[in-house]
């Protein structure tokens, strides 16, 4: 009899052992699972220097998130341009925090976050498309300071000296040009983005240096000319003589990444008449 109550004690202390094993287990795996998804939601962002900054890379797999911070040290305005062409089926999503929530961005085109205060912060997250069709993780954008006032120079070409009958700017083979932009408080931008295309020569793309300025030499290539110019004159008394020009007309465009709203320009440096003249010859 008390060897059969005994084994009947020592079943259920068996059975409540169990039990409580049981219990410690789940409560050791619910902890484990609290402790993932802790360790999902702490952000570790890239810290951003004060600059616009250009990224092109791949999320290694569906699953990485990366962050990006940028801090508004003097509360300028601050550019999201996503820069992966219109055509392309985006593998990837980015978004920006706005208090708890998190807000889509363009995979391409531009978002300006004004409105901001000295040492605020825009932090931003790229990460695979759940529900996307293609397996591209591929990323590409500008992010950081935006461009806002910008002033372009045609400093010099080698047609100095001859009357504008070509255009407002005109050259036989080359164009110095130079810009140099600032953000919304003034200051120097260093790695913003501009273009120039001078008549027929390829289009060049410039970054700005710390100091917010960059410069190009536009090479202009040889040419026939299908416009004659008035005839004009050089010297004086015997000295005199006069000229015609054959040149190509076309323009001269200066361009500032990103939205235009907000960006102010030196008038003339935009959008202009540009002659490439092909031949000078001697009338008499």
């Amino acid at each position: 009899m008390r060897k059969s109550l005994f084994k009947k004690h020592a079943m259920y202390m068996t059975i409540a052992l169990a039990l409580l094993s049981g219990m410690v287990n789940a409560v050791a795996a619910k902890n484990l699972d609290d402790t993932m998804v802790v360790a999902q939601d702490a952000v570790q962002p890239i810290i951003l220097a004060d600059k616009l900054h250009g990224f092109n890379g791949f999320l290694q797999n569906n699953a990485e998130v990366k962050y990006y911070s940028f801090t508004a040290v003097r509360g300028q305005n601050v550019m999201f341009r996503g820069t992966r062409p219109a055509s392309w089926q985006p593998g990837v999503a980015y978004e920006y925090k706005t208090g708890d929530v998190w807000q889509l961005l363009p995979a391409n085109g531009v978002h300006i976050f004004d409105k901001l205060t000295p040492g605020d912060e825009v932090l931003i997250r790229v990460f695979k498309r759940p529900n996307s069709n293609t397996v591209s993780r591929a990323y590409e954008f500008r992010f950081g300071s935006a461009p806002y006032h910008a002033s372009a120079d045609l400093i010099r070409s080698d047609a100095q000296g001859l009357p504008l009958y070509a255009g407002v700017f005109q050259a036989f083979r080359e164009v110095n040009w130079s810009i140099h932009i600032h953000d919304s408080t003034g200051q120097p931008l260093e790695g913003a983005k501009a273009s120039i295309q001078v008549g027929v020569a390829e289009k060049i793309d410039l970054y700005t240096a710390v100091d917010g300025r960059a410069a190009a030499t536009i090479a202009l290539p040889g040419c026939e000319g299908s416009m004659v110019s008035n005839s004009f004159s050089t010297g004086n008394g015997t000295l005199k003589r006069w000229w015609n020009l054959r040149y190509n007309p076309g323009r001269l465009v200066a361009k500032l990444e990103g939205d235009d709203r907000g960006y102010r320009w030196n008038s003339g440096t935009i959008d202009n008449t540009f002659g490439h003249i092909c031949k000078q010859w001697l009338l008499y």
